[in-house]
């Protein structure tokens, strides 16, 4: 059997990217450790993806004025 054709069963396990009930157990880990309602935790999440970017692109003009 080829490589790629091994790997084909695993991709068609579950109909979702990724397995519901890993999801569901990460959900409630992070529910638990962190105590945060759900949107809290969207709005963290965003202002951090949101913020990397920012930041980086700051620090590039701030590197290139230094010459």
């Amino acid at each position: 059997m080829l490589p790629a054709m091994a790997i084909l069963p695993v991709l068609l396990h579950h109909s979702e990217p990724a397995d519901p009930m890993l999801l569901a157990w990460i959900r409630e880990r992070i529910d638990a450790i962190l105590g945060l309602e759900p949107a809290t935790i969207v709005l963290i999440l965003g202002a951090l993806i949101v913020a990397f970017p920012v930041a980086l692109g700051v620090w590039v003009v701030i590197q290139r004025r230094r010459g």
